[in-house]
């Protein structure tokens, strides 16, 4: 379905999202893409949901933090939106100013990015006041609809102009790993590393707890974070989330864009967005794991090959930039 541009270019959005990472944040990145659209003119507003002290612009309930009124009210004045979307971090306007904002014919619009797990201590709580709901995973749809809430699948995607290949980042691992440690990821590294596999881990949780308490961390934020990712031709991409869903994660997509190798788990949602062999590397257990990355490694041109095809399909079909345009149309179909 065509949309003409003249009407999409009175999108007047206003948007709230916070940024625990920096300018590697997921939120960060979505609102940077949505402001480069030609056709929409953007507010955005950080409430500073992760800083040491509770967000002035919120209340926090449980896990949930609402905007006060008064502070959307003066931003609604500012600029005179057509559309709100509070975007993941259990941001939400409260009911009463959602039906204020139904009432002067303000679209609002509700992003979660940490589906399933938040879905019963979050997103069941505020999901149902959108106009337009998005979940991150296909997975969720039917708990969704168990509230009544017709929610859409906005999946994950890559800023490319951000992630992007790194030429001159010298490769010092066969494999990296950028992400949280848990114990079962632990555990797959560790049988890595029973091999000749050279593996090199960033982020919280993989060196021994006194070393994080001196905050000698590996975690990696901003452009650290897209060097660490150049830092190896294979990427590995754990797909189990804390609650222990399988899922697409954004990182699959950002070291795609990077034009690395991403090996993950075999499930079926992530065969919607790359092609097993051709775009990524699918396995089915860690033996299976070994396997794939030592023929890789005696291969590295076809790792080469995989990781530019995996780029490419993020430019032609998975920026942020086409998720926005799937939600502007949404919008306008409203």
């Amino acid at each position: 379905m065509a949309y003409r541009m003249d009407s999409l270019k009175r999108t007047r959005i206003l948007h709230f999202g916070s940024y625990l990472h920096g300018e590697n944040d997921v939120v960060y990145l979505m609102k940077e893409c949505l402001q480069r659209l030609p056709h929409v003119r953007l507010r955005p507003v950080d409430p500073a949901l992760y800083s040491r002290f509770s967000s002035a612009m919120t209340r926090r309930e449980g896990r949930v933090h609402w905007l006060h009124d008064d502070i959307v009210r003066t931003f609604i004045e500012h600029c005179r939106p057509n559309v709100v979307i509070c975007n993941a971090g259990g941001l939400s306007l409260t009911p009463a100013m959602h039906e204020e904002l139904r009432r002067r014919g303000i679209l609002r619009v509700g992003i979660a990015l940490s589906d399933p797990d938040d879905f019963a201590t979050r997103t069941k709580l505020f999901s149902p006041y959108f106009d337009v709901f998005y979940t991150n995973t296909e997975q969720s749809l039917p708990a969704y609809e168990s509230i009544g809430v017709q929610c859409r699948v906005l999946p994950f995607a890559a800023d490319a102009s951000f992630h992007r290949p790194l030429p001159n980042v010298r490769r010092t691992a066969d494999v990296v790993v950028v992400g949280g440690a848990r114990p079962e990821r632990k555990e797959t590294v560790a049988r890595l590393r029973a091999t000749p596999i050279k593996v090199c881990t960033y982020g919280q949780g993989w060196r021994p707890r006194w070393l994080e308490v001196l905050r000698l961390s590996t975690a990696v934020h901003g452009m650290a974070q897209v060097r660490a990712i150049n830092s190896a031709p294979l990427y590995l991409s754990f797909a189990q989330t804390v609650a222990g869903h399988t899922n697409v994660k954004v990182g699959l997509f950002e070291a795609a864009a990077c034009g690395v190798c991403v090996l993950v788990e075999r499930f079926p949602e992530v065969q919607k967005y790359f092609t097993d062999q051709k775009e990524i590397v699918l396995f089915d257990s860690d033996r299976d794991l070994v396997e794939k990355i030592q023929a890789l490694r005696k291969n590295p041109e076809g790792a080469q090959q995989i990781g530019a095809a995996a780029r490419q399909r993020v430019l032609t079909e998975h920026t942020w930039e086409h998720r926005w345009q799937k939600v502007l149309e949404d919008i306008h179909a409203l």
